[in-house]
């Protein structure tokens, strides 16, 4: 029985890492400008420095984490689980009803192996997306936007009938 308890137990470990939402790199100064000194240029913000108090999201590329400009420097913080930073209303909002500026990536490996279907596009951030697998091909599909993709139905469904958080 103890060893079904550790089996269990990490068998839910390894699923939940693998949705883990992205780690964001080093919060770096050149982020916030201070009046002491002037702002620093660099290819990561251009010289887009913001003002203390300033509230903004880190990067497109890290949607889930925002920055707080302080006297201190800037400070890195990171949204709940399945929520992306928006910087419209300074909260931290469900990625389903955001906007995210780039399309997801999906490897050409994705298929190797799977059979010709439809599968869910495991990135939390993207759950309109999906990809159908043709002969080891994967092809990468968006729901209409006010839907996600049900992998038990195989269909989009509307956003309010769905909650995978």
């Amino acid at each position: 029985m103890k060893i079904a308890f550790v089996l269990l137990f990490a068998f839910i470990a390894a699923c939940s890492a693998s949705h883990s939402p992205p780690r964001h790199p080093r919060c770096r100064g050149f982020l916030c400008q201070y009046r002491r000194r002037a702002p620093v240029c660099s290819a990561f913000k251009g010289c887009n420095a913001h003002n203390i108090g300033a509230l903004f999201r880190y990067s497109d590329y890290y949607p889930n984490y925002w920055v707080q400009c302080s006297n201190a420097g800037p400070v890195c913080r990171s949204c709940p689980d399945y929520q992306i930073y928006n910087e419209k209303n300074s909260a931290c909002v469900r990625a389903a009803r955001s906007y995210l500026r780039y399309p997801p990536y999906c490897p050409p490996t994705f298929c190797h192996g799977l059979t010709d279907r439809l599968y869910p596009f495991n990135d939390y951030y993207y759950p309109r997306y999906f990809v159908q697998c043709s002969n080891g091909t994967p092809y990468l599909k968006a729901c209409p936007a006010t839907t996600v993709f049900s992998y038990s139905e195989q269909v989009c469904i509307h956003r309010f009938s769905y909650h995978p958080w």
